[in-house]
């Protein structure tokens, strides 16, 4: 994502979650709780890192729906807005096993095969390189887990 992406969604983050429900004519939460339905299966416990985190609300939906099945999540969350994840962690405050960051996701390093889920809910458009936005996280997948976007 470029430095220009950046300073946009830092510029806009006090109101991206009501221009996404505005422009998405609200379904934005449709599509994050039916992707969430689709990412979170039942299982005893669960990594997620989420890509593009914004303002959390992707993040509360895959909780949401860990509670509705009882999977214990620990979930890592990155974006390059501090500004979307100052909202975010205000959201997600009174869940310990959430940890966020100011980070590029076309640049992280992460250890291969740490985490079962990779989500990215709405923002890969936002990429300048998918390509290599795929290829740097396929590695962190374990061998029987996926993508969600």
């Amino acid at each position: 994502m470029s430095l220009q992406n950046t300073e946009m969604f830092d510029r806009i983050a006090k109101k991206y979650g009501i221009v996404n429900t505005i422009f998405s004519f609200g379904l934005d939460k449709y599509f994050r709780n039916s992707a969430a339905k689709i990412a979170i299966r039942e299982n005893s416990s669960c990594t997620v890192l989420d890509t593009a985190t914004g303002t959390g609300d992707f993040l509360l939906a895959l909780i949401k729906r860990s509670l509705e099945i009882n999977t214990r999540l620990s979930i890592t969350g990155i974006d390059l807005s501090s500004k979307m994840l100052e909202i975010a962690k205000k959201k997600l405050s009174k869940f310990r096993d959430v940890k966020l960051y100011v980070m590029d996701a076309t640049m992280t390093s992460f250890t291969d095969s740490s985490f079962d889920i990779i989500t990215n809910s709405m923002a890969l458009r936002n990429f300048d390189s998918k390509a290599d936005f795929l290829r740097n996280h396929s590695g962190y997948l374990g061998q029987e887990e996926g993508l969600s976007f």
